[in-house]
């Protein structure tokens, strides 16, 4: 798999295929539960709480697009 370099553009693109259908700026629970899938990060364990905690989010399970943005530039 090749990795691309991190660019602010990139990660609103890799946001957007999580983002709420109903509300573009956020990923809700079911986009979060399709990302931890995606990552093959297991939901019954501590990464996606540490992975929320990364990105700054103040709640469980939802990440706003400015936590992402924030999140994904300080991980970069």
């Amino acid at each position: 798999m090749k990795h691309e370099p991190y660019t602010p553009q990139r990660a609103l693109v890799l946001f957007s295929t999580y983002a709420d259908s109903d509300d573009a700026n956020v990923i809700g629970p079911e986009g979060f539960e399709k990302l931890c899938t995606d990552a093959d990060m297991p939901l019954d364990g501590p990464r996606p709480i540490v992975f929320a905690w990364q990105m700054g989010a103040k709640d469980m399970a939802k990440i706003t697009k400015d936590e992402w943005v924030s999140g994904t530039s300080t991980l970069k």
